[in-house]
């Protein structure tokens, strides 16, 4: 369980058949848990409303996305410092469920604030971690790197491009 993206190309038709009504599509881009990107899809091509279905994305948006990744990239820098390693519930001896979290040495961003104004994290059932860390930008960079791709090798006068996530 946890949280899916995708971005999906389905050639243009004049049919205009909602997307889930028309399978001849293909799945272009996945992300697992990469929640600050699903909230900017959420917040700019859903209009705020998170609801699992298809919806089209512009060109612009994906590079405004891309401009906001490289951003990110350009100004904030990797250093070492506490990162969580576990985050779990257990019971513990008089049968309570307590809440546990393990931390350990890794790399964190060294302006977070910046990724909270940009692209801030957002929390949710098994959205994943909602820390500023090395996994963030590990997201931040293929994302980048797939819109990127999409960009430059897809004519998009032929294609439209579809988020849907699942969770």
């Amino acid at each position: 369980m946890g949280l899916d993206m995708f971005l999906i190309r389905k050639k243009k038709s004049k049919n205009n058949k909602p997307i889930y009504e028309d399978m001849e599509y293909e799945e272009i881009a996945y992300w697992r848990k990469a929640n600050q990107i699903h909230k900017w899809f959420v917040d700019k091509v859903q209009d705020s409303v998170d609801d699992c279905k298809f919806y089209l994305v512009k060109t612009e948006d994906i590079q405004e996305l891309i401009d906001i990744c490289n951003k990110i990239l350009r100004e904030t820098t990797l250093i070492d410092g506490k990162v969580l390693l576990r985050d779990y519930w257990e019971k513990d001896e008089s049968n309570k469920t307590i809440h546990i979290k393990e931390y350990g040495i890794g790399k964190v961003i060294d302006k977070p604030e910046i990724c909270e104004e940009l692209l801030p994290t957002q929390s949710g059932f098994f959205f994943g971690g909602t820390e500023y860390d090395e996994w963030y930008i590990d997201d931040i960079k293929y994302t980048r790197d797939r819109l990127q791709a999409i960009l430059d090798l897809l004519d998009l006068d032929k294609w439209d491009i579809y988020y849907h996530s699942s969770w």
